[in-house]
């Protein structure tokens, strides 16, 4: 299952989340170690997500952030993190831009991102 089809079946059936398959897996045991992939660019799923995506949600970034945690401070190899890709996609939400203002507000305020 690919990060854009996971995203759609968890936003339209959040209580999908807890569903385990044969092997007693949860979706977010099965996108944990995907979470950590980076690409050619030194992208991971939540880099790629927040700058290429239309449909992001929320709920989906939040699930996506829990399958790595460490993610959210993790550079690509332009030194881009994944909030400001975020900033950059026109495409996302006020509600996705904001929990991304949330979650960075401490950084913000240190000027550890700047």
């Amino acid at each position: 299952v690919s990060i854009d089809m996971a995203m759609v079946l968890l936003d339209a059936a959040p209580e999908s989340a807890t569903i385990t398959d044969n092997l007693g897996r949860t979706p977010l045991q099965l996108l944990m170690p995907v979470a950590k992939l980076k690409d050619r660019h030194g992208m991971l799923p939540l880099h790629f997500q927040t700058a290429h995506s239309k449909y992001l949600t929320v709920n989906f970034l939040k699930f996506l952030i829990a399958a790595f945690p460490d993610s959210i401070d993790v550079q690509d190899d332009r030194g881009m993190l994944p909030f400001q890709y975020a900033f950059i996609n026109k495409s996302l939400s006020v509600d996705v831009l904001m929990y991304f203002v949330e979650m960075n507000l401490p950084r913000l305020c240190t000027g550890r991102v700047l």
